[in-house]
């Protein structure tokens, strides 16, 4: 049952995050854009980690995953205790499918969450990686 649900979440939670549908290259032009506009502010700020996170975000949505690990992984350096950027560097592992490097991050994540939901999460994502390898 637990594997059907985990199943049935990656289906209808995940995949839509990162789709494989084909992009137009005005959306990746626009996305680009936007990128840069917030790079452009990032030397003005004292801390940066928001938009490490947003850059990274627009990267997803035009399936840059590489770009958003670099990016998460920028905000990780400033913030190394928050849970958040663990997970979502766990799921750009998974669209990767390197399963190892997935699993190091959700288990950083149950580390560093103060959320019961994200720990229970974290932990399905890491016993479902494991069944697969």
């Amino acid at each position: 049952m637990k594997k059907i649900f985990l199943l049935l979440f990656s289906l209808l939670i995940i995949t839509p995050l990162f789709s494989q549908q084909k992009l137009s290259d005005d959306f990746i032009n626009q996305v680009k854009n936007q990128i840069e506009a917030i790079k452009s502010g990032i030397p003005n700020e004292k801390n940066p980690v928001s938009s490490y996170i947003k850059i990274a975000e627009l990267y997803i949505s035009i399936d840059d995953i590489d770009n958003a690990i670099n990016y998460f992984e920028k905000a990780k350096s400033i913030e190394p205790q928050n849970a958040n950027i663990y997970y979502r560097i766990a799921m750009c592992y998974e669209k990767k499918k390197d399963f190892s490097r997935a699993i190091e991050n959700w288990e950083n994540c149950i580390r560093y969450s103060n959320s019961p939901q994200i720990t229970e999460i974290a932990k399905k994502h890491i016993k479902f990686l494991r069944e697969l390898r």
